[in-house]
């Protein structure tokens, strides 16, 4: 598998960690797993930044078409038109790597306080509920 995009993805990794005689490891190595993390939350926090400059651009590029076309109001509504679905486009993925850094934070919040005996549960039950 390569590297990880998503929480779940990370999740997925340590919940199938092998040991060499073919049990399931009941230790989870915490320090990988904080690294992972780390390079997926790095990796949505650059998504969010290209969605919120790409709706930034659409923004700035319809009030300037507007404002240039205030003499054409035909054409200024439906550059309106046009940016309201671009933002309605935009909204729900920004919505949706917010909540992916969320559950990040989270999960690393409770990993640094949980034993080693609760991490392996908690990690396979939250790799079946995401």
């Amino acid at each position: 598998m390569g590297e990880p995009r998503t929480l779940r993805d990370v999740l997925q990794q340590f919940d199938s960690v092998i040991a060499p005689a073919g049990a399931t490891k009941s230790k989870i190595d915490r320090q990988a797993l904080k690294e992972r993390l780390d390079i997926v939350e790095r990796r949505c926090q650059q998504q969010y930044i290209i969605w919120l400059s790409i709706l930034a651009i659409a923004f700035i590029f319809a009030v300037l078409v507007v404002w240039l076309l205030l003499d054409n109001p035909k054409h200024a509504v439906a550059v309106i038109g046009a940016t309201g679905l671009t933002v309605g486009t935009i909204l729900p993925k920004l919505r949706q790597v917010e909540r992916e850094i969320s559950r990040i934070r989270l999960f690393s919040a409770l990993a640094v306080s949980v034993s080693d005996d609760q991490l392996p549960p908690m990690v396979k039950v939250l790799v079946n509920k995401l």
